[in-house]
């Protein structure tokens, strides 16, 4: 035997002796000396078959399940906690938020008690503000109002009468402003005793004081409704409107008279909520919806020479379901964002408010985007765009539990990605809003007027503005991410843009209960680097924490995805050692283990037969197999069986061996320790000298034979009991 093989021998008697130790002493009568097979798992090559187990450092485990948690959808951390952070919907990414909207501030106090409603906002070349709204006065009659501020909305000027010689109801009006003088406004008005209604065009150069009107079609053209009103560069004005089973009517300032439809339905269909919005050079464009493939769809047209001529109009979206109530927008590099409130996603869920964009004039639209809302059941209507700059704004009213609430998004890269829908008034939590208007600054701030109804004596028209820029640090809070049993802590690893003047860290905490409270580990330490393992307890639940913050105000550290790795137990492995077969074999002796067993765990070792079949069944370290018929079972074969009751522990087997008789013995048992089935996490025992068979008597016919090593065929080692004739 060579040097190398006799080093191996000698560690793995070591190991051996301290299977010896658990055994029940027993002596042999004079003759063969004891033989045994063991196998102390330095390698697999003892086992024949394996299931959900390994051998690792010396021990026969429990498999681990590795496993992943991640998140990286924008409905992944819509589900957790934002503070000072918002959700980027399209993108699925959490950024610091805004410093959103100021608090909101009551337009105009009338004297008596009056109803104010439908408001309509437009911003001059000089950055005034001009607000169009209806009120109710001394008559019953719905009356149009205009205010002006040069502050931002701080302050406002007395509201003006818009007045028309004759008595009429006015509705709703829409305004452009070329300067803090020349307003221009479109409004929808009926008188007592008329079969229809009027669109009305007005134009101020004084402020408000005086208004030159001009009917674009009376009321003896039908059902004329929803007019609205743009501005282009030129100065030409536009106006567009829908006519009950008529289509959609267009006429522009070069010359009133010339009123025509520009949508291509029959008159048979119904049209509805037409907008309209002036482009870059002569470029002008209307969207509206109508009814004309059975269904209510959004459908757009354009012109490219200030109005005078209109393309076919173009569907946005094929997908089965109502669409109504459109809104556009137009960017300074020309592409188009529309809006509109959907129902493709009911019963499911609620309506919903879709955004596309175009970046060919409205002849193609981008797949359509879902402005998620953490009010997962509410629906979502009248979709209004502002765009100043890069920053596009969304309003619309959110209904849930039978309360119209605003709500707001947010995209400040043209329309391409967007936050998620926020409160957009907080302080009116309680009270109904009405329809907002909108209108944005190139820096991207944001200005919004509607009909609040928190005074019982009626509605009032409140203002509020909104400040795009990040706030100084936010917090984003996981949801509680549960396991379904102990876990150890792997890596965190995120996915994440940093820019400079921006920080970004994480954390994460662990506990046994599905909601945190005094049990949990409190928060780790901040880690910054992608990748390393979490320093928080083993534990059924895990949370985890990002925190961002910025110096400088227009940029913001971005998180797209987190992933946590963790590790449980199978619930359950066994594993059958090789097949033990001496030759010659007098008599079976025992069966002796060591394991490590900590709570939770379990560790069962039976006997089978070389078929499988089960001979014994949980059987104890120490005990003897003598009783064991070596004509019936000439061959054995060792099964543990390894659980885990949660995935947190497993049971680590040491090692186990057999020994036998090459010749049948007289047997005589002592006992030298109680086997216990008790779960320890210390080895059942330890040898204290290496073990030697003791003689019972002295032999009188037979001399002693020398020990002797008896192989076994399997790829292991064997040694007898005595080892004196092995060189260490």
């Amino acid at each position: 035997m060579t040097k190398p093989h006799i080093a191996r021998i000698a560690t793995a008697w070591l190991v051996f002796a301290a299977l010896a130790a658990a055994l029940l002493a027993v002596s042999a009568a004079p003759g063969t000396g004891e033989s045994w097979w063991h196998d102390t798992f330095a390698d697999s090559t003892g086992l024949d078959a394996m299931t959900d187990t390994l051998v690792a450092d010396g021990n026969l485990l429990l498999a681990q399940e590795p496993a992943t948690w991640t998140q990286t959808t924008a409905a992944d951390f819509a589900a957790g906690t934002l503070s000072g952070t918002r959700v980027v919907t399209q993108e699925g990414a959490v950024e610091l938020a805004a410093a959103g909207f100021s608090a909101p501030t009551r337009v105009y106090s009338p004297t008596q008690q009056a109803a104010q409603k439908s408001p309509a906002l437009a911003r001059d070349s000089a950055g005034g503000i001009h607000l169009v709204w209806q009120d109710v006065l001394a008559s019953s009659l719905w009356e149009l109002f205009y205010a002006y501020s040069s502050d931002g909305g701080a302050t406002w000027t007395p509201p003006r009468a818009i007045r028309h010689p004759s008595t009429a109801y006015r509705y709703p009006a829409r305004i452009a402003a070329a300067s803090p003088t020349e307003i221009h406004a479109a409004w929808r008005e009926s008188k007592e005793g008329d079969n229809g209604d009027s669109i009305i065009y007005g134009r101020t150069t004084n402020g408000g004081a005086d208004w030159t009107l001009t009917t674009l079609a009376s009321f003896s053209s039908g059902g004329n409704k929803a007019p609205d009103i743009a501005r282009s560069g030129s100065g030409r004005i536009h106006v567009v409107w829908a006519v009950d089973f008529g289509g959609v009517f267009y006429a522009n300032s070069a010359n009133w008279s010339s009123v025509f439809c520009i949508s291509d339905a029959t008159a048979a269909q119904f049209s509805d909520a037409p907008r309209i919005v002036a482009g870059p050079g002569n470029a002008v464009y209307a969207i509206w919806a109508d009814d004309r493939s059975g269904e209510w769809k959004i459908y757009v047209d354009r012109s490219t020479d200030g109005g005078a001529h209109w393309n076919i109009d173009v569907r946005i979206n094929g997908v089965a379901g109502a669409q109504d109530t459109p809104s556009l927008a137009v960017a300074g590099d020309g592409t188009l964002i529309a809006a509109w409130r959907d129902n493709r996603n009911r019963p499911t869920s609620g309506y919903d408010v879709l955004v596309s964009r175009s970046t060919d004039g409205g002849s193609t639209w981008a797949e359509p985007v879902r402005i998620l809302s953490p009010q997962t059941t509410a629906d979502q209507h009248n979709p209004v765009l502002a765009v100043g700059g890069s920053f596009v704004h969304l309003l619309c009213r959110e209904n849930d539990g039978g309360q119209l609430n605003l709500a707001h998004a947010y995209s400040a890269d043209g329309g391409l990605t967007w936050s998620s829908l926020a409160p957009a008034d907080p302080g009116g939590a309680g009270f109904e809003h009405g329809i907002p208007a909108a209108v944005a600054e190139p820096s991207g701030r944001l200005h919004m007027a509607w009909e609040d109804r928190r005074e019982l004596s009626g509605g009032r028209i409140y203002m509020s503005r909104y400040d795009p820029n990040y706030v100084d640090m936010g917090v984003y809070v996981s949801p509680v991410w549960d396991t379904g049993g102990i876990a150890r802590w792997g890596a965190l690893e995120w996915a994440a843009s940093v820019p400079a003047s921006t920080t970004l860290s994480f954390q994460a905490r662990s506990g046994n209960t599905a909601t945190p409270d005094a049990s949990w580990s409190d928060w780790s330490p901040e880690l910054s680097v992608s990748g390393v393992d979490v320093p928080v307890p083993a534990a059924r639940f895990v949370q985890v924490r990002a925190n961002l913050a910025t110096t400088n105000h227009l940029v913001s550290p971005r998180v797209d995805e987190v992933r946590l790795s963790y590790w449980r137990y199978k619930p359950a492995g066994s594993a059958a050692s090789v097949l033990i077969a001496p030759s010659p074999l007098g008599q079976w002796g025992r069966l002796v283990y060591t394991a490590t067993i900590p709570t939770g765990a379990a560790l069962h070792v039976d006997v089978r037969d070389a078929s499988g079949a089960p001979v014994l069944t949980d059987v104890p370290s120490g005990a003897s197999l003598a009783a064991l018929s070596v004509q019936a079972y000439p061959a054995l074969r060792l099964v543990a069986r390894l659980e885990s009751q949660d995935g947190s522990a497993s049971p680590a087997l040491d090692g186990w061996a057999v020994s036998w008789w090459p010749e049948a013995q007289t047997l005589t048992t002592t006992p030298t320790t109680t086997p216990t089935d008790t779960p320890s996490a210390t080895p059942t025992a330890m040898p204290t000298s290496t073990p030697t068979p003791t003689p019972t008597a002295t032999p009188t016919a037979t001399p002693k034979t020398t020990p002797k090593i008896t192989p076994v065929p399997h790829g292991r080692i064997f040694l007898p009991l005595v080892m004196r004739n092995v060189t260490r």
